[in-house]
């Protein structure tokens, strides 16, 4: 097994023990009901890093929709300029036939560039593909940094509550929430490494097809006949 392999089947086994379930402790928040605002700080500052991250799930999940509409997108535009290679074959299959050399040696050039469009097209949706893993790497994120602001929020309420002298249950010891957050603290870790993986190989996909794209876009105004109307956006 490769290292690389191993890192993600670990990462991805973390993963998967972070997504499962919620919380094995928790407090009630109405044993600290009668506590003065003016103690809740801790508890107060975990609960806004809570709301954090809800905001930070929804907004990994709409990359995660938007990258599905761009690969719909990606994958039109292959489509249509697959159709024009296909146009420029028969023209370069008429000209054999016609055994014109002009005509050949146009329609050569104008396939090799239609082909290159093709090739760019594949580039793209390979991109967007991965792009697509990326995107889903960051929702796992952003919901394992969620379940760690869970867990931070319940380590401050049992701080609270053994400062103000309450016992939530008779087994009550900090010590739980305190691995508990370690614990979280472990697939939050799994889960960034997960993402730096994703997004290095999107770079380096997007990367490949910025440098098709561009070769193309520069060589369709070069060949003969009518520029084709194809043109591939670059990466922004």
């Amino acid at each position: 097994m490769s290292i690389w392999f191993g890192r993600c089947v670990g990462a991805a086994s973390l993963l998967a023990v972070a997504c499962g379930g919620g919380l094995e402790h928790k407090v009630d928040d109405t044993v600290l009901g009668d506590v003065p605002l003016q103690d809740k700080k801790g508890m107060l500052d975990a609960k806004a890093e809570m709301d954090r991250t809800v905001e930070e799930r929804n907004l990994a999940q709409s990359r995660v929709a938007t990258t599905k509409q761009d690969l719909e997108i990606a994958k039109d535009a292959r489509e249509q300029a697959k159709l024009e290679a296909d146009k420029d074959q028969a023209r370069l299959d008429l000209a054999q036939k016609r055994t014109n050399i002009d005509e050949i040696r146009a329609a050569n050039e104008r396939l090799r560039v239609s082909r290159l469009a093709v090739r760019a097209g594949d580039g793209r949706i390979e991109w967007q593909q991965q792009k697509q893993k990326q995107n889903e790497a960051e929702v796992a994120l952003a919901e394992a940094h969620q379940k760690l602001a869970d867990a931070r929020y319940e380590l401050a309420k049992a701080q609270l509550a053994q400062r103000q002298d309450k016992r939530p249950s008779a087994n009550f010891s900090v010590a739980q929430f305190e691995r508990q957050v370690a614990e979280q603290e472990r697939h939050h870790q799994a889960a960034q490494e997960q993402v730096q993986i994703q997004r290095a190989q999107a770079e380096r996909l997007q990367q490949r097809y910025a440098e098709l794209a561009q070769e193309y876009n520069s060589q369709r105004t070069q060949i003969p006949g009518p520029v084709p109307a194809i043109t591939l956006p670059l990466p922004q």
